[in-house]
C-alpha cells in the first residue's frame, strides 16, 4: 500500500469532516469521549482491583463505546454527504452576472490537453501534471487560464469546450488549480489587446512589425487602454470603446492565421 497515498486520503477526510458543522460536532464529541475513556483506563490500572467500584467500569465500558461510535460517525457522514451532493456548478446567469459586476476570482484553472506518451512521441510527457513546471512554452509569456469556479462541477470535455479547447478521446488532460495572486487580464477583446501591447513593448520589434503601432489606437482609446485596475474592467467602463477593441482583435487574430496557414 502506498503510504502517501494513504495519509492522502486520511487528509482529505479530515478536511471533510473539519468542514462540515454536523461531522466535525460528532468528530469532537467522539474524540472528548476516547479521552475520557483513556483517563478512566489510566484510574482504574492504577487502583486495585479490590478499589475499583463497578460505576467506574461502565463508565469506561461506556465512554469507549461511544467514544468509537461518534468518531467513526463524523468521517461517515462527511463521505455519505459528499456521495449523496454532486458538486454544484455554475448557471450561465450567475457567470454572467458576475461579469457584469466584475466579481473578483479567487481560483483559477489551466488545462492541458496532449497525446498519450508513445514511442514516436515521448516528449508529451513534460505535460504530465508530475513533470509541468509552469502554465506554457518557456518562451510563452501570457497563459488563458480560466474560472475555476465556473468549471467545477464539469467533466473535462464540458470544461475544455468551455475555454475554447476540443476533447479528443484518449487525450490526457492536466489541471493546474491555484490562486490568483498577481494580475490577469480578461479573456476578451481589450484584455487580448493589453497582452499583445505588453508583449510587443517589451520586444525588440521595430514601430512598422508592431500590430498595435501608431495609429491603431485613439487617443481616448489610449487613455482607457492603458487602466488595468479592478475596475476598468466592468463592461459599463469602456463599452463605447469595445466594438473598435472586437474589430481589432479579430484582425490580429485572422492576421496570425493567415500567417500559419501560409
Amino acid at each position: 500500500m502506498d503510504v502517501n497515498a494513504f495519509f492522502n486520503a486520511v487528509f482529505q477526510v479530515l478536511g471533510l469532516v473539519l468542514g462540515s458543522g454536523a461531522t466535525a460536532t460528532l468528530s469532537a464529541v467522539g474524540l472528548i469521549l476516547l479521552l475520557l475513556a483513556g483517563v478512566l483506563a489510566y484510574v482504574g490500572l492504577d487502583s486495585k482491583p479490590e478499589e475499583t467500584s463497578g460505576s467506574l467500569k461502565w463508565a469506561l465500558f461506556l465512554c469507549l463505546i461511544f467514544g468509537v461510535i461518534f468518531s467513526g460517525a463524523g468521517p461517515t457522514l462527511a463521505l455519505f454527504y459528499v456521495s449523496q451532493n454532486s458538486i454544484r456548478t455554475q448557471t450561465f446567469d450567475e457567470s454572467f452576472n458576475d461579469l457584469i459586476s466584475n466579481k473578483r476570482v479567487r481560483y483559477v484553472s489551466r488545462l492541458i490537453a496532449y497525446k498519450p506518451p508513445s514511442a514516436l512521441n515521448p516528449t508529451s510527457t513534460d505535460l504530465d501534471i508530475a513533470n509541468l513546471k509552469r502554465l506554457g512554452p518557456i518562451k510563452q509569456k501570457f497563459s488563458f487560464v480560466a474560472s475555476y469556479d465556473e468549471l467545477k462541477g464539469h467533466t473535462v470535455k464540458e470544461a475544455l469546450e468551455m475555454i475554447g479547447a476540443n476533447y479528443i478521446d484518449g487525450y490526457y488532460v492536466s489541471a493546474v488549480i491555484f490562486p490568483l495572486r498577481t494580475d490577469i487580464y480578461p479573456a476578451n477583446a481589450r484584455g487580448v489587446l493589453q497582452v499583445i501591447s505588453s508583449v510587443e513593448g517589451s520586444s525588440n520589434l521595430d514601430t512598422k512589425e508592431k500590430f498595435l503601432g501608431p495609429g491603431k489606437l485613439n487617443a481616448d482609446e489610449l487613455d482607457e487602454f492603458g487602466d488595468t485596475g479592478i475596475p476598468s474592467y466592468r463592461i459599463d467602463a469602456y463599452k463605447k470603446f469595445y466594438p473598435h477593441y472586437c474589430e481589432l482583435a479579430r484582425a490580429f487574430f485572422a492576421a496570425n492565421t493567415r500567417q500559419k496557414s501560409s
